[in-house]
């Protein structure tokens, strides 16, 4: 049986692989980054959102016990941020829905604010989904010559 000679790869096409295999290294390395990053910005900006819904589970004492008076008033009436360490606690001891009671049973006014707002967005959001019906069939269904400068700025 005969060997297949391999013939010889040329150095161009030798540096061009590396360039290539180089080139995906780099790309996926670029991605990565780009992940993380995007990751940490996403962690950053959504732990406000948890640490106050854990904390509507905490009850009054153990709010003031962690948080403190944040805020106190000065001789003038006004009201003065007081710079003390600020135990930021993302569970409760107890979790306690009595902060739920206060607000929903016990405070009328609150209702009253909810009710309102509920009065006021649910027709403005009802008119709006109408209106966006209304404009998406008419965008789908043109086929004018402007179709491409009225689509753009969307």
């Amino acid at each position: 049986m005969e060997q297949k000679l391999k013939k010889p790869v040329p150095p161009e096409l030798r540096r061009a692989i590396r360039f290539k295999k180089r080139k995906k290294i780099f790309e996926n390395v670029r991605i990565s980054i780009a992940t993380v990053i995007a990751a940490f910005f996403a962690i950053l900006f959504l732990m406000p959102i948890v640490l106050t819904i854990t904390n509507s589970f905490m009850s009054s004492s153990e709010i003031s016990a962690n948080y403190g008076s944040v805020f106190a008033t000065n001789d003038k009436g006004g009201k003065v941020y007081i710079s003390e360490k600020v135990n930021l606690k993302f569970i409760p001891d107890i979790v306690s829905f009595s902060q739920y009671t206060t607000v929903l049973l016990k405070s009328p006014e609150y209702l009253l604010k909810f009710w309102n707002s509920v009065i006021l967005v649910g027709p403005i959001v009802l008119f709006q989904l109408i209106v966006a019906s209304l404009a998406s069939y008419g965008f789908a269904r043109y086929s004018g010559k402007l179709r491409s400068l009225v689509f753009f700025p969307m």
